[in-house]
C-alpha cells in the first residue's frame, strides 16, 4: 500500500478496527503525490481516482482486473488537482438523493468489493498467487518473528 505523507510518520493502524489485517500489507511511503503516482505508472499501473465530476464513470464500469492503483481522497477535500492530473480514470459511486458522497471507509469497501467480484469472475482466486517463499514470509510476519511454526509439514 502506497501512502502519501509529507511527515513520513508510520501509518496509524487501529488494531481494534483492522482485525490485524495490516500484517498482510507492506506500506511504502512517498513525500509527494506525483512521486507516488508516477512511480506506479512507470511500473505499469493505471490510476483510478474517486471524484465527483461529470466525466466520472460509475465504479462498476471500470475493469479492476488490469494492473490498477486506486486513489481515494480525504472526506473533506477529496482528490487534489495534482492527483487528478495523473489519473487515467475518474470513478464515482452512483447515488440517489441529496447526499453526494459516502464516508471514506464505506466508499473504499464498496469499490474493493466490486474489484473482488470482477477478479473472482475471471478466476483470480482459483490458484495461489504467492510463491512458497512469499507465503512463508507473510506467515512468519503474521505469526510473529519469534514463532518457529511453519506451514509446511515435515
Amino acid at each position: 500500500m502506497d501512502i502519501i505523507s509529507a511527515s513520513q510518520e508510520p501509518f496509524p493502524v487501529n488494531e481494534a478496527i483492522s482485525t490485524r489485517a495490516e500484517k498482510w500489507i507492506q506500506f511504502k511511503y512517498h513525500t509527494s503525490t506525483s512521486e507516488c503516482l508516477k512511480r506506479l505508472k512507470k511500473k505499469g499501473f493505471k490510476i483510478a481516482a474517486t471524484h465527483l465530476s461529470k466525466d466520472s464513470i460509475p465504479h462498476t464500469a471500470l475493469d479492476y482486473t488490469q494492473p490498477l492503483a486506486l486513489v481515494f481522497g480525504n472526506e473533506a477535500e477529496g482528490i487534489s488537482d495534482e492527483a487528478l492530473s495523473l489519473t487515467d480514470y475518474r470513478i464515482k459511486i452512483p447515488m440517489i438523493g441529496m447526499v453526494q458522497s459516502l464516508n471514506l471507509s464505506v466508499s473504499v469497501g464498496i469499490i474493493l468489493y466490486e474489484a473482488m467480484v470482477q477478479r473472482k469472475k475471471k478466476g483470480f482466486y482459483k490458484k495461489e498467487r504467492l510463491s512458497s517463499d512469499e507465503f512463508e514470509k507473510y506467515l512468519e510476519k503474521w505469526l510473529g518473528s519469534s514463532s518457529n511454526i511453519s506451514s509446511k509439514s515435515d
